[in-house]
Order: structure tokens, then sequence, then C-alpha cells
């Protein structure tokens, strides 16, 4: 999966590239590429896992915990920074909830990272119907809100 980015009338640009598969009902997160130029100064970064990250099955059980340990290992500009070891459980659950955007069945990710940036965050998405995987709402163990969708468009309407 390739995508990039760039600020409108920034001297700023990214490209990303990020490697995955889906294998076996599961899905595989290799690693990732970022190429950021900024005033004429380019910024490469190789992240890669070890083993590959991965959630949990394709079809997971509900309320059921999954955990996967795994090492990243990160280069800027071809040198090799600190490796940090992690661990991500990551539970699935359905509710209801209500955003700007209106009312939705949701399933709801909370994932919980152990390791050195020890971390709970939530994520819901619409559960089902034509706008299925759209991300509704994300937020912090803190219940605070990182984002939350207000108008939902899929081709327009």
């Amino acid at each position: 999966m390739t995508y990039s980015s760039a600020v409108g009338g920034s001297t700023s640009n990214t490209k990303n590239k990020a490697y995955s598969n889906f294998v076996g009902g599961e899905f595989f997160n290799y690693g990732f590429t970022s190429s950021t130029t900024l005033a004429g100064n380019t910024t490469n970064v190789l992240t890669y896992f070890s083993p590959p990250a991965s959630t949990a099955p394709f079809q997971p059980a509900l309320n059921t915990p999954y955990s996967r340990t795994y090492t990243t290992v990160t280069e800027v500009d071809g040198k090799a920074q600190p490796a940090s070891t992690q661990t991500v459980t990551t539970t699935f659950s359905v509710e209801q909830i209500t955003v700007l955007a209106g009312t939705f069945q949701a399933c709801k990710l909370k994932s919980e990272v152990s390791g050195p940036q020890a971390n709970v965050y939530y994520m819901w998405t619409v559960g089902s119907g034509r706008l299925k995987g759209i991300t509704l709402k994300q937020a912090g163990a803190d219940g605070v809100k990182r984002s939350e969708a207000k108008v939902i468009l899929l081709n327009g309407q």
C-alpha cells in the first residue's frame, strides 16, 4: 500500500509504503517506510516488526482478548534506533454509540499496549451496512476523544 501527502503550498512532502498481508484468516503488518522532504532535506525511515504484527484473527470471537508480542525495529537514514518490544492485547466487542454523524451499531476495538510505550486506546467503527468499517470515534483510556466522525459521506452521499 503506497500513499503520500503534501500540505497545499508547503515545502513538505511525505511518501509512505506499508507492507502487509492477509494469510490464513489473519492480517499481518510487516512494517513501513516513510520518506519526508521538508525544505529540501529528506529523511528516510524504515520500521519493521519481528515477528510481523497482527491484532487478531479476521473473524475474532467477541469479548475474547488476543495478545501478540513483537519487536519494533526502526532505522532513520540508515542508522538503527533502539529496538522496543511490546505486547498488544486486542479485545473486540459490539455496542451502539452516538457521534455527531449519527447513531450506529459499532464494533469496538480495545487495544492495551504494554512495554516502553504502554497505553490503552479504543476505536469504534461502523459494524454493518454500506458504511461498515468506517471509523466513528477514537479515544484514550482517559475517555478523552482523539477523533469523532462529524459527517460520513460515501461516494458523495
